[in-house]
């Protein structure tokens, strides 16, 4: 048989955090021949890798030929803010089973994106399942070294200056490293309803009136959820004052919270005055996009203990956590369009007693396999506006799927068998 030319002149595009597109050339001979795809991705180590996924997935993808370009998505082997190498090789599959394969094409390297509003929505979705009551609070708080307080007074006008995010929490978080701001806490004890005594901070507190950072002229934004392996979860918000260049950075970027009505952080007009009430089961972290005038609170020594063990700084989020971890994909689609019917094969998910009237929790939980169902009636998932085209096995069993066609798919089967 014939060589397979090698596929050259690779380009990736419609890049986000759990997917991309990608397409390349090849001789006019082997568009007609080539079965397979098979696409050699890898992650670009260093010592700053992100070590979020896990290192036993497969990095050798295999999708049956399809029109190009095609959209490779899966969060189980795409991580965001991430750098990758990809290579292809193209095949045809004979009638022994073996393969007749191509050259590796060129190394290609590409850095995947942040989160979107979409993955941040699920975030949210998460967080509020947590949140716990509402209690009532009347001032936020920033806890540090006596050294620091003293330098914004002497070096920076009274004035504590923000400052860039670090890269703790969530790793797609689109603030870290992005948005300037200072931190502020407003968490209180159940029974005094005061702020907490213990810091892992420091051991001189600032605080603030409540209704100095946060009111109807401050947009509320939803910026993260995590832990750092304990029982425990932080959200992190921001408070940006509308039209300051941090409320426009958060516009396109994070979702908007309803300040009177959120389960996180409100404030709302009671009796003619403003009432500040936070969620009881979160510890929530507050980012103030503006410079803050230490002449309008407080500053004075705790009494309690410095607790470094409850830092933030620069924490990694608990991959492994089913409480704040979601799927890198957008929440489950809808149920796909009939195909013809010379594909009567469906999927079907034991976990959803046969038919997918609803989706698993999360990708890879039950056991998908194949089914026998009328012609036409295919039971898999998909998003709106996704290829119809029917996702196909990419390894072994357990194994990502790779969804060819030139739709954005948004739902990941996390085991499949191939139609």
């Amino acid at each position: 048989m014939e060589l397979l030319s090698t596929p050259h002149s690779i380009e990736i595009n419609n890049i986000t955090c759990d997917s991309f597109r990608i397409s390349w050339a090849m001789g006019d001979s082997d568009l007609e021949r080539v079965t397979h795809y098979f696409i050699d991705l890898n992650k670009k180590e260093n010592k700053n890798s992100n070590k979020f996924k896990h290192r036993d997935v497969p990095t050798k993808l295999v999708a049956k030929a399809v029109p190009l370009p095609m959209t490779v998505r899966g969060h189980w082997f795409l991580s965001p803010r991430t750098e990758y190498s990809v290579a292809v090789q193209t095949a045809v599959k004979q009638s022994d089973g073996e393969y007749l394969v191509s050259g590796w094409s060129e190394t290609v390297e590409f850095c995947t994106g942040d989160y979107a509003k979409e993955h941040l929505a699920q975030l949210q979705e998460k967080a509020e399942q947590i949140a716990g009551r509402m209690l009532r609070f009347s001032v936020f708080y920033r806890n540090h070294h006596k050294e620091y307080f003293q330098h914004a007074r002497t070096h920076c006008g009274n004035m504590l200056q923000p400052y860039l995010k670090d890269n703790s929490g969530s790793h797609g978080s689109p603030t870290s490293g992005m948005l300037h701001g200072v931190f502020f806490s407003c968490n209180t004890e159940f029974n005094t309803g005061q702020p907490p005594q213990d810091s892992p901070y420091g051991r001189w507190r600032f605080q603030i009136p409540a209704q100095r950072l946060f009111n109807p002229s401050t947009n509320l934004y939803f910026a993260d959820f995590y832990c750092m392996y304990t029982a425990y979860h932080y959200a992190i918000l921001v408070l940006a004052p509308k039209g300051s260049l941090g409320d426009r950075f958060c516009r396109d970027r994070l979702p908007l919270l309803d300040i009177a009505c959120n389960k996180f952080l409100t404030c709302s007009v009671e009796d003619g005055e403003l009432v500040f009430r936070h969620a009881q089961d979160l510890i929530l972290e507050i980012i103030y996009t503006e410079p803050v005038d230490l002449s309008l609170g407080t500053l004075g020594e705790i009494s309690g203990h410095q607790l470094m063990s409850l830092s933030t700084a620069d924490a990694k989020k608990d991959p492994s956590c089913k409480t704040c971890n979601i799927s890198g994909v957008p929440p489950w689609g809808v149920l796909v369009k009939s195909l013809p019917a010379c594909s009567p094969t469906a999927y079907c998910c034991t976990a959803c007693k046969g038919r997918l009237s609803k989706a698993p929790e999360r990708p890879g939980s039950g056991s998908w396999k194949r089914k026998r169902s009328p012609p036409g009636d295919f039971l898999g998932w998909r998003a709106e506006g996704a290829s119809e085209a029917v996702p196909r096995r990419v390894g072994g069993h357990g194994s990502p799927l790779l969804w060819p066609g030139s739709g954005a798919v948004s739902c990941l089967l996390g085991v499949g068998r191939e139609v």
